[in-house]
Order: C-alpha cells, then sequence, then structure tokens
C-alpha cells in the first residue's frame, strides 16, 4: 500500500531459505517426503480463507494480532478473541462430524507432480518474480495506495 517492500521481500527471501533446507531433509530421506504436509482440497482452502478473510476485516486483525491488540485494552478485539474460542474448536468438530473433511476430496502434493527439484525451481521463479515485481512497483510507484 505504501511501496516500501522491505517486509514482503524479507519474507519472499526467508519462504526461499526455509524451503530449500525442507528440500534437502526431504531429498535426504532424514524424514519422508509427505511427513508434515497437510494438503486439503483447493475447495475447502477457498471457503476457509474467504472467511478468515472476513472475520479479519470485520475484526481489524488476525488471530496473532488479535491476541496482542486485546492485551493492549483493544475491547473489539476482546470480542473477536471470544468470537475465535467459541467458534474454532466446535467448527471443526462438526466438520469432521459430518464427514465434510474426506468429501472435499483430495490435494495436490506438488513434489509428488513436478518433483522436488522441479518444485524448487518454480517456488524460486515464483518469488524471484514476485521480488523483481516489488522492486519494480518500489521505484515507479505504480500500485501505491497512498
Amino acid at each position: 500500500m505504501t511501496g516500501d517492500s522491505r517486509m514482503m521481500r524479507a519474507v519472499l527471501l526467508s519462504l526461499m531459505v526455509y524451503a530449500l533446507g525442507t528440500a534437502v531433509i526431504k531429498w535426504s530421506y532424514i524424514q519422508p517426503p509427505g511427513a508434515g504436509v497437510y494438503h486439503p482440497f483447493w475447495i475447502g482452502s477457498l471457503a476457509g480463507g474467504l472467511i478468515f478473510g472476513v472475520g479479519m476485516l470485520l475484526a481489524g486483525g488476525c488471530a496473532s494480532g488479535t491476541l496482542w491488540r486485546a492485551g493492549e485494552g483493544h475491547v473489539k478485539l476482546w470480542l473477536a478473541l471470544i468470537g475465535f474460542m467459541a467458534s474454532n474448536s466446535p467448527a471443526g468438530r462438526a466438520i469432521e462430524a459430518a464427514g465434510l473433511r474426506e468429501s472435499l476430496g483430495r490435494g495436490v502434493f506438488i513434489p509428488e507432480v513436478f518433483t522436488w527439484q522441479g518444485t524448487m525451481i518454480l517456488l524460486y521463479f515464483i518469488c524471484l518474480s514476485l521480488i523483481l515485481l516489488l522492486l519494480w512497483n518500489e521505484r515507479t510507484e505504480k500500485f501505491v495506495a497512498f
């Protein structure tokens, strides 16, 4: 929004370092390739993302932001925190009890499609492209809101 992309570039670089470390662990079979990977069907992710986005707009922040801002005394975020506590666990249990998790389908594990090496090339291409876009936007301010 402001044209300063230092934080986003740092996040992308840290994602690249993390992905490389994870790939080395998986390639070396120190850990099974699918260990720690949860890949639900994309419709569930889309629905969850929409619910999260609307909730974040209404509450004024995500869960971690809500926690620290509620600790600062923001009453609106106390209510959001109570809403998190009252809805998160029951909603998860309701999804499990209704059998919806299994009915959403199977997710795609990208390394099974492109191999770990191909996945790393794809990830690095996407991250580097985003970094170049961010640097371009800093210079030109084409997508700056204020």
